[in-house]
Protein backbone atom coordinates (compact mmCIF):
# COMPACT_ATOMS: atom_id res chain seq x y z
CA UNK A 1 0.00 0.00 0.00
CA UNK A 2 2.98 2.36 0.76
CA UNK A 3 4.54 1.75 -2.34
CA UNK A 4 1.47 2.29 -4.21
CA UNK A 5 1.11 5.49 -2.57
CA UNK A 6 4.42 6.11 -3.20
CA UNK A 7 4.22 5.66 -6.99
CA UNK A 8 1.40 8.08 -7.15
CA UNK A 9 2.58 10.47 -5.11
CA UNK A 10 5.95 10.10 -7.89
CA UNK A 11 3.95 10.83 -11.01
CA UNK A 12 1.58 13.32 -9.59
CA UNK A 13 4.51 15.37 -8.95
CA UNK A 14 5.83 14.38 -12.57
CA UNK A 15 2.57 15.65 -13.74
CA UNK A 16 2.71 18.82 -11.95
CA UNK A 17 6.19 19.58 -13.10
CA UNK A 18 5.41 18.97 -16.88
CA UNK A 19 2.58 21.42 -17.04
CA UNK A 20 3.80 24.32 -15.08
CA UNK A 21 6.91 23.71 -17.34
CA UNK A 22 4.23 24.25 -20.62
CA UNK A 23 2.65 26.78 -19.11
CA UNK A 24 6.12 28.74 -18.63
CA UNK A 25 7.08 28.40 -21.87
CA UNK A 26 5.35 30.49 -23.97
CA UNK A 27 5.56 29.29 -27.65
CA UNK A 28 6.02 32.48 -30.43
CA UNK A 29 2.00 33.30 -31.29
CA UNK A 30 3.43 34.04 -34.92
CA UNK A 31 3.86 30.46 -37.08
CA UNK A 32 6.19 30.16 -39.80
CA UNK A 33 3.78 30.99 -42.60
CA UNK A 34 2.82 34.41 -40.66
CA UNK A 35 6.44 35.13 -40.80
CA UNK A 36 7.00 34.43 -44.16
CA UNK A 37 3.71 36.27 -45.20
CA UNK A 38 5.19 39.82 -43.21
CA UNK A 39 8.58 39.77 -44.48
CA UNK A 40 7.87 38.86 -48.34
CA UNK A 41 5.54 41.90 -47.76
CA UNK A 42 8.00 43.93 -46.38
CA UNK A 43 10.64 43.41 -49.19
CA UNK A 44 8.45 44.65 -51.78
CA UNK A 45 7.32 47.31 -49.82
CA UNK A 46 11.07 48.00 -49.75
CA UNK A 47 11.08 47.79 -53.05
CA UNK A 48 8.37 50.04 -54.02
CA UNK A 49 9.85 53.00 -51.67
CA UNK A 50 13.25 52.67 -53.48
CA UNK A 51 11.46 53.41 -56.88
CA UNK A 52 9.70 56.09 -55.66
CA UNK A 53 12.84 57.66 -53.76
CA UNK A 54 14.58 57.55 -57.27
CA UNK A 55 11.63 58.73 -59.53
CA UNK A 56 11.99 61.61 -57.37
CA UNK A 57 15.35 62.30 -57.51
CA UNK A 58 15.60 61.75 -61.47
CA UNK A 59 12.89 64.08 -62.30
CA UNK A 60 13.91 66.98 -60.23
CA UNK A 61 11.12 66.42 -57.53
CA UNK A 62 13.92 67.08 -54.56
CA UNK A 63 12.47 69.08 -52.43
CA UNK A 64 9.26 67.00 -52.02
CA UNK A 65 10.98 63.84 -51.51
CA UNK A 66 14.50 65.10 -49.27
CA UNK A 67 14.33 65.87 -46.05
CA UNK A 68 14.53 69.63 -45.09
CA UNK A 69 18.03 71.39 -45.94
CA UNK A 70 19.34 67.64 -47.41
CA UNK A 71 20.90 68.12 -50.83
CA UNK A 72 21.87 65.15 -53.24
CA UNK A 73 25.90 65.82 -53.65
CA UNK A 74 27.41 65.95 -56.94
CA UNK A 75 30.54 63.49 -56.45
CA UNK A 76 31.22 62.68 -59.78
CA UNK A 77 30.16 63.02 -63.54
CA UNK A 78 31.61 61.19 -66.78
CA UNK A 79 30.86 63.15 -69.98
CA UNK A 80 31.07 60.16 -72.24
CA UNK A 81 28.23 58.07 -70.45
CA UNK A 82 26.45 61.17 -69.89
CA UNK A 83 26.33 59.54 -66.09
CA UNK A 84 26.35 62.09 -63.00
CA UNK A 85 26.86 60.26 -59.62
CA UNK A 86 25.39 61.68 -56.35
CA UNK A 87 25.55 60.76 -52.63
CA UNK A 88 22.68 61.50 -50.04
CA UNK A 89 23.88 61.69 -46.31
CA UNK A 90 20.01 60.68 -44.60
CA UNK A 91 21.90 60.76 -40.83
CA UNK A 92 21.11 59.06 -38.36
CA UNK A 93 17.32 59.37 -39.30
CA UNK A 94 15.26 62.03 -41.10
CA UNK A 95 11.31 62.21 -42.63
CA UNK A 96 11.13 62.22 -46.08
CA UNK A 97 8.56 63.53 -48.10
CA UNK A 98 6.41 60.44 -48.52
CA UNK A 99 6.52 59.78 -44.85
CA UNK A 100 9.47 57.37 -44.58
CA UNK A 101 12.72 58.24 -42.13
CA UNK A 102 15.43 57.07 -44.01
CA UNK A 103 18.98 56.88 -42.06
CA UNK A 104 22.59 56.51 -43.62
CA UNK A 105 24.11 56.90 -47.35
CA UNK A 106 22.70 56.22 -50.20
CA UNK A 107 24.84 56.86 -53.64
CA UNK A 108 23.46 55.77 -56.71
CA UNK A 109 24.34 57.17 -60.71
CA UNK A 110 21.63 58.80 -63.11
CA UNK A 111 22.85 58.04 -67.12
CA UNK A 112 20.58 60.12 -69.10
CA UNK A 113 21.50 60.70 -73.06
CA UNK A 114 18.37 62.01 -74.76
CA UNK A 115 19.68 61.26 -78.30
CA UNK A 116 19.51 57.32 -77.27
CA UNK A 117 16.64 57.38 -75.58
CA UNK A 118 19.01 56.06 -72.53
CA UNK A 119 17.35 57.32 -68.81
CA UNK A 120 18.52 54.72 -65.90
CA UNK A 121 19.04 54.67 -62.21
CA UNK A 122 21.68 52.74 -60.83
CA UNK A 123 22.04 52.00 -57.41
CA UNK A 124 24.94 50.05 -55.53
CA UNK A 125 24.58 49.58 -51.56
CA UNK A 126 27.33 47.18 -51.07
CA UNK A 127 29.61 49.48 -48.99
CA UNK A 128 28.15 47.72 -45.47
CA UNK A 129 29.63 51.29 -43.69
CA UNK A 130 27.00 53.15 -44.92
CA UNK A 131 24.28 51.44 -43.33
CA UNK A 132 21.44 52.87 -45.20
CA UNK A 133 17.95 51.94 -44.22
CA UNK A 134 14.62 52.76 -42.61
CA UNK A 135 13.39 53.96 -39.05
CA UNK A 136 10.61 52.33 -38.19
CA UNK A 137 8.09 52.14 -35.19
CA UNK A 138 9.56 48.18 -34.32
CA UNK A 139 13.52 49.30 -35.11
CA UNK A 140 15.63 50.22 -38.42
CA UNK A 141 15.47 48.05 -41.63
CA UNK A 142 19.25 47.83 -43.14
CA UNK A 143 18.93 47.26 -46.80
CA UNK A 144 22.12 46.41 -48.91
CA UNK A 145 22.34 45.38 -52.54
CA UNK A 146 22.13 46.63 -56.23
CA UNK A 147 19.00 48.50 -57.74
CA UNK A 148 18.43 49.64 -61.10
CA UNK A 149 15.75 51.35 -63.02
CA UNK A 150 15.43 50.90 -67.27
CA UNK A 151 13.07 53.88 -69.10
CA UNK A 152 11.66 52.52 -71.41
CA UNK A 153 8.85 55.22 -72.47
CA UNK A 154 7.94 58.40 -70.28
CA UNK A 155 5.36 56.26 -68.73
CA UNK A 156 6.97 52.84 -68.36
CA UNK A 157 10.25 51.81 -66.43
CA UNK A 158 11.76 48.51 -65.76
CA UNK A 159 13.01 47.79 -62.54
CA UNK A 160 16.26 45.17 -62.11
CA UNK A 161 17.05 44.63 -58.34
CA UNK A 162 19.08 42.15 -56.15
CA UNK A 163 17.97 43.40 -52.15
CA UNK A 164 18.97 41.92 -48.78
CA UNK A 165 16.92 43.52 -46.13
CA UNK A 166 17.60 42.67 -42.66
CA UNK A 167 16.29 43.68 -38.59
CA UNK A 168 19.10 41.94 -36.94
CA UNK A 169 21.69 39.31 -37.91
CA UNK A 170 19.11 36.14 -37.07
CA UNK A 171 16.81 37.16 -40.00
CA UNK A 172 17.91 37.89 -43.53
CA UNK A 173 15.82 38.50 -46.39
CA UNK A 174 17.03 38.20 -50.02
CA UNK A 175 15.24 39.32 -52.95
CA UNK A 176 15.70 38.89 -56.73
CA UNK A 177 13.38 41.18 -58.79
CA UNK A 178 12.33 41.70 -62.41
CA UNK A 179 9.33 43.36 -62.46
CA UNK A 180 7.49 45.96 -65.05
CA UNK A 181 6.06 49.49 -64.09
CA UNK A 182 3.70 51.80 -64.70
CA UNK A 183 2.80 55.18 -64.52
CA UNK A 184 -0.69 56.66 -63.28
CA UNK A 185 -0.77 60.13 -63.97
CA UNK A 186 -2.16 62.45 -61.52
CA UNK A 187 -1.92 65.34 -64.41
CA UNK A 188 -2.42 63.57 -68.02
CA UNK A 189 -0.52 66.39 -69.52
CA UNK A 190 2.58 66.06 -67.53
CA UNK A 191 4.67 64.19 -64.61
CA UNK A 192 4.57 65.13 -61.55
CA UNK A 193 5.70 64.22 -57.53
CA UNK A 194 2.03 63.00 -57.25
CA UNK A 195 1.75 60.49 -59.62
CA UNK A 196 1.10 56.93 -58.79
CA UNK A 197 2.50 53.42 -60.14
CA UNK A 198 1.52 50.30 -60.83
CA UNK A 199 3.96 47.46 -60.57
CA UNK A 200 2.82 44.13 -62.42
CA UNK A 201 3.51 41.13 -64.43
CA UNK A 202 7.15 40.97 -61.96
CA UNK A 203 8.20 37.48 -60.88
CA UNK A 204 11.22 37.38 -58.16
CA UNK A 205 12.75 34.94 -55.86
CA UNK A 206 12.67 35.85 -51.84
CA UNK A 207 14.92 33.79 -49.81
CA UNK A 208 14.30 34.57 -46.01
CA UNK A 209 16.86 33.07 -43.73
CA UNK A 210 15.79 32.80 -40.18
CA UNK A 211 19.03 30.55 -39.21
CA UNK A 212 21.98 29.17 -40.70
CA UNK A 213 20.19 26.07 -41.39
CA UNK A 214 15.88 27.03 -41.81
CA UNK A 215 15.52 28.86 -45.40
CA UNK A 216 12.45 29.50 -46.61
CA UNK A 217 12.61 29.92 -50.40
CA UNK A 218 9.81 31.32 -52.50
CA UNK A 219 8.68 32.37 -56.08
CA UNK A 220 6.62 36.02 -56.10
CA UNK A 221 4.52 37.14 -59.06
CA UNK A 222 3.26 40.88 -58.48
CA UNK A 223 -0.06 41.34 -59.47
CA UNK A 224 -0.61 45.06 -60.27
CA UNK A 225 0.25 46.26 -56.37
CA UNK A 226 0.04 50.24 -56.81
CA UNK A 227 0.90 53.27 -54.70
CA UNK A 228 -2.16 55.38 -56.34
CA UNK A 229 -2.24 58.88 -57.52
CA UNK A 230 -1.60 61.37 -54.13
CA UNK A 231 -0.84 58.32 -51.95
CA UNK A 232 2.15 58.08 -50.11
CA UNK A 233 4.69 55.53 -50.58
CA UNK A 234 3.13 52.20 -49.54
CA UNK A 235 1.81 49.46 -52.16
CA UNK A 236 -2.08 50.69 -51.77
CA UNK A 237 -3.86 47.76 -53.51
CA UNK A 238 -2.74 44.68 -55.45
CA UNK A 239 -1.37 40.85 -54.78
CA UNK A 240 1.51 38.85 -54.06
CA UNK A 241 1.14 35.45 -55.12
CA UNK A 242 3.82 33.61 -53.65
CA UNK A 243 5.29 29.82 -54.50
CA UNK A 244 7.20 27.86 -52.05
CA UNK A 245 10.42 25.57 -53.18
CA UNK A 246 9.57 22.52 -51.51
CA UNK A 247 12.67 20.00 -52.86
CA UNK A 248 10.50 16.74 -51.54
CA UNK A 249 8.49 14.62 -54.48
CA UNK A 250 5.90 14.10 -52.56
CA UNK A 251 4.97 17.09 -51.33
CA UNK A 252 2.47 19.48 -52.05
CA UNK A 253 2.29 23.00 -53.31
CA UNK A 254 2.65 25.64 -50.78
CA UNK A 255 0.72 28.83 -51.89
CA UNK A 256 1.32 32.42 -49.52
CA UNK A 257 -1.40 35.35 -51.14
CA UNK A 258 -1.17 38.24 -49.92
CA UNK A 259 -3.70 41.10 -50.50
CA UNK A 260 -2.73 44.96 -49.75
CA UNK A 261 -6.26 45.78 -49.85
CA UNK A 262 -8.04 43.32 -47.89
CA UNK A 263 -11.16 45.83 -47.58
CA UNK A 264 -11.39 46.93 -50.77
CA UNK A 265 -11.38 50.36 -49.71
CA UNK A 266 -8.06 51.58 -50.65
CA UNK A 267 -7.16 53.04 -47.78
CA UNK A 268 -3.14 53.94 -47.12
CA UNK A 269 -4.03 51.76 -44.06
CA UNK A 270 -0.70 49.80 -44.24
CA UNK A 271 -2.63 46.35 -43.88
CA UNK A 272 -2.34 43.68 -45.37
CA UNK A 273 -4.26 39.95 -45.19
CA UNK A 274 -2.13 36.72 -45.96
CA UNK A 275 -4.22 33.61 -47.15
CA UNK A 276 -2.35 30.00 -47.10
CA UNK A 277 -4.99 27.46 -47.14
CA UNK A 278 -7.85 27.60 -45.43
CA UNK A 279 -6.01 30.16 -43.02
CA UNK A 280 -5.67 34.26 -43.37
CA UNK A 281 -4.47 36.75 -41.10
CA UNK A 282 -3.74 40.40 -41.35
CA UNK A 283 -1.13 42.30 -40.66
CA UNK A 284 1.15 45.73 -41.15
CA UNK A 285 3.41 45.97 -43.94
CA UNK A 286 5.79 48.44 -42.14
Amino acid sequence: MKYALNKFLFHFIIAVIVIFTNVGCVKDPLPANVKIAENIGKITTVQMQMFTLFDHLRNGFDEDILPFGVKKQLVDSNVIEHSKTFRIDFGKGLLCGDYITRKGIITYKRVFDPSRNIDSVICDLQDLNDSFGYLTANGAIYIHGKYCIVKLSPVTDNVFSKLTIWKDPSLLIDSDQSVGVKRLLADPTKISSKDGFQFDGGLYLVSIRESYSIIHTYDVTTSKCEKLVNASNFPVVGKLICNKWDNSNNSETKVVTIDFDPMSDAKQDKVAKATFGNSEWFFQIQ
